[in-house]
């Protein structure tokens, strides 16, 4: 009976060995799955030293085969001081709809602020992947960045307003104008958006910045014939 009794007590604990070790396996295994998932497919950095007076920037572009991660696509912005070179701010933002030519361009991007701008600005409301302007008529730089490749109207872009030195997401520009505008008219303060409404016309889409409330409204909006290009 003691023997019996020893021999149990063994085989019990060589099965209890390699239930651990096979737990232990298939652990290691699924944190190597895990890692291999989340390794991004492309990978890009570019570096903007002409796009703003105040500024420099440093873009960081990360896809991902599977949503695993988060989202698809990852875009980490930073903004250092033009002088001293010190971190001003990171913007991040991703997406799940960039087109496959998105952000492989470094050059593919607008300043109304320098100047800097590429062949084919504003076609099908592309402006670029970045625009640096002054959007809320304060005279400081702001930033525009896609955030979506859109469909037949053009592209959508976050809006970032500048404020005491940090980039602060505004919310009613992202959201409810979404496109970039074709016109910044400073002396009205407003923005104007064209957008395919249709075969024969063009949604005109008129957003007025009140300074005073510090908020903005849509003005105006109306179906016109499309703009003849010169």
């Amino acid at each position: 009976m003691y023997r019996f009794g020893i021999k149990f007590l063994l085989i019990t604990i060589c099965c209890c060995y390699l239930l651990s070790c096979t737990n232990k396996h298939e652990q290691h295994n699924k944190q190597d799955s895990t890692t291999i998932a989340v390794q991004p497919t492309v990978s890009i950095e570019c570096d903007y030293k002409n796009l703003s007076k105040e500024f420099d920037l440093k873009l960081f572009f990360n896809r991902y085969k599977t949503t695993t991660v988060n989202d698809s696509c990852i875009v980490r912005l930073i903004i250092s001081d033009k002088i001293d070179h010190h971190v001003i701010d990171t913007l991040l933002l991703t997406s799940i709809y960039y087109y496959d030519n998105v952000f492989k361009d470094c050059n593919h991007v607008l300043s109304y602020s320098t100047k800097v701008d590429f062949k084919g600005v504003g076609d099908d409301n592309d402006y670029g992947n970045i625009v640096i302007a002054d959007l809320n008529f304060d005279n400081k730089e702001d930033i525009a960045v896609i955030n979506d490749s859109g469909g037949n109207g053009g592209v959508f872009y976050n809006y970032y307003l500048q404020e005491n030195q940090k980039f602060v997401l505004d919310k009613y520009l992202t959201d409810s104008m979404t496109y970039f505008p074709t016109k910044i008219n400073k002396a009205n303060r407003t923005l104007i958006t064209y957008v395919h409404a249709n075969a024969y016309q063009l949604a005109e889409h008129v957003y007025y910045f009140n300074n005073k409330t510090n908020n903005w409204i849509e003005k105006s909006q109306k179906f016109i014939p499309p703009i003849k290009q010169p």
